[in-house]
């Protein structure tokens, strides 16, 4: 889940939004918090991806429908 996300950061341009669940990074299932690093590392730079995410609540912690949505991220 995004706890935190940095002002123009790749995250913030792509439209992710804290406390959204991330459960893919270019087509690969995020099994775990560190997997998660080790796909986005395997990535080269300036490579746009797609980020599959659920989003769960607003950031107020407001229950929402969970949405599913895909953003694409320039690593």
């Amino acid at each position: 889940m995004i706890t935190n996300i940095e002002v123009n950061s790749p995250a913030k341009q792509a439209g992710l939004k804290v406390n959204d669940l991330i459960i893919d990074i270019d087509n690969q299932p995020i099994l775990s918090f560190r997997n998660a690093f080790d796909i986005v590392a395997d990535i080269w730079p300036e490579t746009t991806v797609p980020f599959k995410i659920i989003s769960r609540w607003d950031n107020c912690g407001i229950s929402r429908q969970h949405q599913r949505r895909t953003c694409m991220v320039n690593l």
